[in-house]
C-alpha cells in the first residue's frame, strides 16, 4: 500500500538504494532517452506530470503495463540552485 499512496518515498532507506533517472515531459507524457529513440514512460500517477516541456528526473519502474514512472519531479534550474 505504501506503493500505491506514494508513502514509500518517505523511507530512507528506500530513497538511498533506487537511482533517479533523467527524463522529460511533452504535453503531460514522460520520456527517457533509449539507445536509438526515446521511450515513452507511462507515470504511475497523470496529476504528477507537469504540463508544458519540462527536464525531470524520475524512478523507472515496471508494470504489467510495461514501464511506469514514479515519483515525477521537475529538475531544478542550475541557476536557481545557485540562489
Amino acid at each position: 500500500m505504501k506503493w500505491l499512496h506514494g508513502d514509500v518515498w518517505n523511507i530512507g532507506k528506500i530513497r538511498e538504494v533506487l537511482k533517479r533517472v533523467s527524463g522529460w515531459t511533452e504535453d503531460r507524457k514522460v520520456f527517457i532517452r533509449g539507445h536509438v529513440r526515446p521511450i515513452h514512460i507511462l507515470p504511475l500517477h497523470y496529476d504528477s506530470v507537469p504540463p508544458g516541456s519540462e527536464n525531470v528526473t524520475l524512478y523507472l519502474g515496471f508494470s504489467f503495463n510495461g514501464l511506469v514512472a514514479y515519483n515525477i519531479e521537475v529538475e531544478k534550474d542550475k541557476i536557481h540552485m545557485r540562489k
